[in-house]
């Protein structure tokens, strides 16, 4: 695995395994190795993801909107802003 979730706080529980799958797709295939932090807190519906790469590539988001909380949003934003960090492109 190209990235390793190393917190999952998120719920309802039935949303936490797309949203891990998201990142995990939005890694890639990435050199290095990548961790994940997935976040929220108690009574709150948006949640935080930060990806940290090698080199010290870090990359986070809070997805506070509802359609930002979707899969395809978390995954189009977490591809994107990992390919910002140093025009890091998937292999």
């Amino acid at each position: 695995m190209a990235v390793d979730i190393l917190y999952d706080g998120i719920r309802p529980a039935e949303s936490r395994q797309p949203i891990e799958e998201a990142v995990i797709e939005a890694v890639g295939d990435r050199a290095g190795r990548w961790k994940a932090w997935l976040t929220q807190g108690d009574g709150e519906p948006g949640f935080s993801i930060r990806v940290d790469g090698p080199d010290g590539a870090g990359f986070s988001y809070r997805f506070l909107k509802p359609r930002e909380r979707s899969v395809e949003f978390v995954l189009t934003t977490v591809r994107e802003g990992i390919e910002r960090l140093n025009g890091i492109k998937a292999p």
